[in-house]
């Protein structure tokens, strides 16, 4: 079907297609103007990652250390099954059985926390995303608080009137 062709066509001369959208395009326009314009807003974390310590001002190694530690680790949760062999696993019939109703039932367990894991994890990225933007914003704060002491230490001192 060519795109300029109508999905349905209406036949019925008394229905006038162009008045009737006209209208409800004129009701949109008239009920945004009521309410307002929306405002929408899509936050969303960039991928930059964490900031780099800043050379130019003091700062406190400790807390690049583990915001360090926070961005290498937050989405690390090990997962593999770790079933150590027992007595019981290694009775010839017996063992075999139990080894693998171990295993079925340690995967049901790990299936279910895998789905939590997946939400902390998720937590996890935003919570690390927040420090990130933090300590980024800091260091932009402390560099314009340097900037205006330097500016206000190189102004001329005012005259008493």
């Amino acid at each position: 079907m060519p795109e300029h062709e109508p999905l349905f066509v209406v036949q019925d001369p008394e229905i006038d297609v162009d008045a009737i959208m006209q209208t409800i395009r004129q009701r949109i326009a008239e009920r945004r103007a009521r309410l307002g314009k929306p405002h929408r807003h899509f936050p969303s974390f960039d991928e930059t990652g964490m900031p780099e310590e800043p050379h130019d001002l003091p700062h406190d190694a400790n807390l690049y250390h583990h915001l360090r530690l926070l961005n290498e680790l937050y989405f690390a949760f090990p997962l593999e099954p770790v079933l150590a062999s027992s007595r019981t696993t290694q009775l010839p019939l017996v063992g075999k059985i139990w080894a693998r109703l171990r295993r079925e039932a340690h995967n049901l367990v790990l299936f279910y926390v895998s789905r939590i894991i997946g939400h902390q994890i998720q937590l996890n990225r935003h919570i690390v995303g927040v420090l990130n933007r933090l300590v980024a914003e800091n260091i932009a704060l402390r560099r314009q608080i340097r900037e205006l002491e330097t500016r206000l230490a190189d102004a001329p001192p005012d005259e008493p009137s």
